[in-house]
């Protein structure tokens, strides 16, 4: 179910806001929200820039742990684009007073090193903690006073209002969060986070200097590649003797040119590489040339080019070396970003708040089961506490308590990142059901779900970091396909197998796959189901309503009623179209008479009623096809039993007359069913959610759009954990 939410209003002393803040943090349970207001003036300096700075420092850390769980500072580049890496490493290392990480034009100062040479430290921007600690220090004056921003209450209830918190507390953004250790109990200081964030800032400068030097390394190699066909020389030496009067040229050409000069004076023959020939001309004439491509003169000698190789691999393996050891310390990085994560929630409620320089509130929604330890705690601290219901224009955050077998669906709901608005339906426990049967019709066979519970029994045993939710989740849907498996008489596609004793009694002759004439029931068992689904939506959808608007939704369970009869004259030439007819009438009469009812008076709601009639029978024709849609779980069920039976046939046209054919149609039979399975899990995804997701949902009005309940609390490790998952 959806919890019930409640909007709140805190109103507390503008002076005693900090720790009041780190009171209200510590209970978790508000979730705030602000209206939008009109553009104020500009805060002062250090609290309106306060949230901008947390954010680079957690997008600092952030980039590093990307780099880190890669397990390699040479590319690929990490998953952010490299000129937000470098503005971010600019951006800490300028905070810190720090030389930027040479190598990079846009960073590079006059007097930086090369990304090859020096310190890796000078080149890191460590973030120095006595500065990080001043930043995380909260020095802002309270709220101005704006027009037009009072507070939500006045009078005697405003100057209520006393000072909250105790005296122990600390009115500063300086806080302990919890470590992401499984106790949560030690705090992290604020010198330790600065030490995190200069661990990010080295890790990403070495990064950068790894890739610029790899670069680097590979033009060296490139340029060795392409002077050694040249031979072994010293280009100081065709200096020394330009500047005595003889002129050295060095020339490309090919095997014909070397023929037409190779008597000419002075032209020598270096090198041939297939039909490229490197030549060199010598004269006492500087304006004498060949008519040929002309090689400039090298800045290094070969044995120079390998010596600088030599010492850039060497740089390079040291500043991954150092990489690899500073990216062992990625506990410390996470405990950083998790600190620097709660100090920006804690600016964020701060931004939020309202008010002048002597009281300040705070809006957001509560639970209702928790309003009265919210109220309690107001009233230890002397906080004003308005209570009210939200409007239909509040955005109420989604809050769902499910029990124990709905919750089985919610992994999946996790999974696809979707949520039902506020006032919409929590619809996990029918999802749970109606996904289990398209699951097991879809995949079919039952042989398929045995190895999807030993798998799940081997996942449970050997990765104990599976939530059980998850665990569980799997072992209905493998036990569902084995019953439907055994009920339609499919085992690995062969049907050999279900006439087993005490398999064969298990077969339902109506259902059996490999019955002749049976296509029939299971396309009327389809329908039927999609009937009854989408009935279902629209009854919940009366319930929830109870007015007179109810009436029009079970006209649209008529509606659905006739696309089911008329389904069943099409496909299977059963059902009479005057009975859809019928129900198709009654069913947009009931529309038209009660969809517009939402005023007091009922001939202005018929009115308006008939003037959406065009855009209902659009609708009533999107029934049809809705419920159409339902014959993908015959289709996809059908696909997976035929290509099993494929591949079993084609396994036995191997034969096993020898080893060689009994090892090759074995290898047959075990890719071609896992191919099988892993499109019969494709087209669960595809299909089985889809069917609950858009046809039930569009007919029961839900849109995903809910808000997640988001408290205003500490963050722990499972929380960071969650997102990454």
């Amino acid at each position: 179910m959806i919890e019930p939410m409640k909007k709140v209003v805190l109103l507390m002393s503008a002076a005693s806001r900090e720790p009041s803040l780190e009171d209200l943090r510590r209970l978790g349970v508000v979730h705030l929200h602000h209206p939008p207001s009109p553009p104020a003036p500009r805060p002062p300096a250090g609290e309106g820039s306060e949230q901008l700075r947390l954010e680079e420092k957690l997008g600092l850390l952030r980039d590093a742990l990307a780099l880190v769980s890669t397990g390699s500072a040479i590319p690929p580049d990490p998953p952010f684009s490299k000129v937000g890496l470098l503005n971010s490493v600019e951006a800490a290392t300028r905070r810190s007073n720090h030389p930027a990480p040479s190598g990079h034009p846009s960073l590079a100062k006059e007097g930086n090193s090369s990304p090859l040479q020096g310190g890796v430290a000078r080149s890191a921007g460590v973030v120095g903690s006595a500065g990080m600690k001043a930043s995380m220090e909260s020095n802002s004056p309270a709220f101005p006073k704006e027009e037009g921003n009072s507070p939500p209450f006045q009078g005697g209830v405003a100057r209520s209002a006393g000072v909250v918190g105790s005296a122990g507390m600390k009115a500063s953004m300086e806080f302990n969060s919890p470590p992401f250790s499984k106790g949560g109990t030690e705090p992290l200081s604020a010198q330790s986070a600065a030490e995190g964030l200069a661990l990010a800032s080295e890790l990403l400068a070495l990064h950068h200097d790894l890739s610029r030097g790899a670069s680097d390394l590979a033009a060296l190699r490139r340029q060795r590649d392409e002077q050694a066909v040249l031979g072994r020389f010293d280009p100081q030496d065709i200096l020394t003797l330009r500047e005595a009067g003889v002129f050295v040229r060095l020339y490309v050409g090919s095997r014909r040119d070397w023929k037409t000069y190779s008597g000419y004076a002075g032209v020598k023959h270096i090198a041939a590489k297939g039909s490229t020939v490197y030549l060199a001309c010598v004269s006492r004439d500087e304006p004498d040339r060949l008519p040929l491509q002309e090689i400039a003169l090298p800045d290094f000698s070969l044995d120079e080019l390998e010596t600088r190789i030599t010492a850039s691999e060497q740089a390079l393996a040291d500043r991954q070396a150092r990489f690899e050891k500073l990216a062992t310390q990625a506990p410390l990085l996470r405990a950083s970003q998790l600190h620097f994560r709660n100090a920006l929630r804690l600016a964020q409620a701060r931004a939020e708040s309202r008010g002048d320089e002597h009281v300040v509130w705070l809006q957001g929604f509560c639970p209702a089961a928790r309003l009265a330890e919210l109220n309690r705690r107001a009233v230890e601290n002397g906080w004003g506490l308005v209570v009210d219901e939200p409007t239909d224009d509040d955005p109420v955050p989604t809050l769902l308590r499910n029990s124990r077998l709905a919750a089985l669906f919610q992994p999946v709901m996790d999974f696809l990142r979707i949520l039902p608005g506020y006032r919409e339906f929590d619809t996990s426990g029918i999802f749970l059901i109606f996904f289990t049967l398209f699951f097991a019709m879809i995949l079919g066979d039952a042989g398929y779900g045995l190895l999807l519970l030993a798998a799940t029994f081997a996942a449970s045993r050997c990765v104990p970091a599976i939530p059980r939710p998850t665990l569980l989740l799997f072992y209905v849907l493998a036990a569902a396909t084995v019953i439907w498996g055994a009920l339609n008489g499919l085992w690995f596609g062969v049907p050999q197998l279900a006439e087993l004793p005490g398999l064969r009694s298990l077969v339902v002759p109506a259902l059996n796959a490999f019955a002749v004439d049976n296509e029939t029931t299971i396309i009327r068992l389809c329908l039927t189901l999609g009937a009854v689904h989408l009935t279902l939506a629209h009854l919940w959808a009366a319930w929830r309503r109870r007015s007179l608007q109810s009436l029009a939704d079970l006209g649209w369970m008529l509606v659905v009623w006739a696309a089911y009869v008329a389904a069943l004259h099409v496909l299977i030439g059963d059902g009479d179209l005057a009975v859809a007819g019928g129900l198709a009438a009654g069913g947009l009469a009931g529309v038209v008479l009660f969809g517009e009812q939402t005023g007091s008076r009922f001939l202005r709601g018929v009115g308006r009623g008939l003037l959406n009639l065009p855009l209902n029978l659009l609708t009533a024709i999107s029934s049809f096809s809705d419920l159409v849609s339902y014959l993908r779980l015959f289709a996809i069920g059908l696909a997976t039993k035929e290509v099993a039976v494929a591949f079993n046939r084609l396994a036995l046209e191997v034969g096993f007359d020898s080893v060689v054919a009994a090892l090759g149609a074995a290898l047959l039979v075990v890719v071609g069913h896992s191919v099988n399975l892993l499109l019969g899990a494709l087209g669960v995804v595809v299909h089985g959610l889809r069917l609950n997701l858009l046809e039930f949902s569009r007919h029961l009005n839900v849109t995903w759009s809910g808000i997640p309940y988001d408290p205003f609390r500490l963050l722990t490790a499972s929380d960071l954990d969650h997102e990454r998952h």
